[in-house]
């Protein structure tokens, strides 16, 4: 478990998701208990140094160039009217292609958090990302906001 995943205090907001092993890159990870056809939702947290004179929309088009690479006719919307508190929103549609599966359309709902530090001279920046199918995506906005709203990290010291 790394640095950054140790000092993530996060609430699972129901027996309905389930934690697991994240990717490199990635400190948390839960998918939602179910069965399902195609894709099954999930919630993950990265933290990520900004550099010096990045901005939380910038973070914002990075992810949303990640998704690109995957289907290049993504279509997204920011919402940083919020950016001057720390935080930056952001809605990804897009379509996944998997072998032996039919294109899957995907959806993801980004929020971007600045995080304190104690150092000034080190930015942090947390996305909580919520991935689901397009037209069911809705079914999990009461947990998202629990996952979102529960997220702290312990600002000490960065390795």
């Amino acid at each position: 478990m790394s640095e950054q995943a140790q000092r993530l205090t996060l609430s699972i907001p129901s027996e309905r998701w389930d934690t697991v092993e994240p990717p490199e890159g990635t400190v948390f990870l839960a998918q939602r208990i179910g069965a399902f056809e195609y894709f099954r939702p999930t919630v993950s947290v990265e933290i990520a140094e900004l550099q010096p004179d990045a901005t939380l929309r910038d973070v914002a088009g990075v992810l949303f160039g990640k998704l690109r690479q995957i289907d290049s006719g993504a279509e997204g919307r920011v919402d940083d009217s919020q950016q001057e508190a720390g935080r930056v929103l952001q809605r990804v549609r897009f379509t996944l292609h998997a072998e032996g599966l039919p294109p899957l359309q995907l959806e993801q709902w980004q929020v971007i958090v600045a995080m304190d530090t104690d150092d000034p001279s080190v930015r942090l920046a947390m996305t909580i990302v919520l991935t689901a199918e397009a037209s069911a995506i809705g079914e999990y906005t009461a947990d998202f906001q629990q996952f979102v709203g529960s997220a702290t990290v312990d600002a000490g010291p960065v390795a």
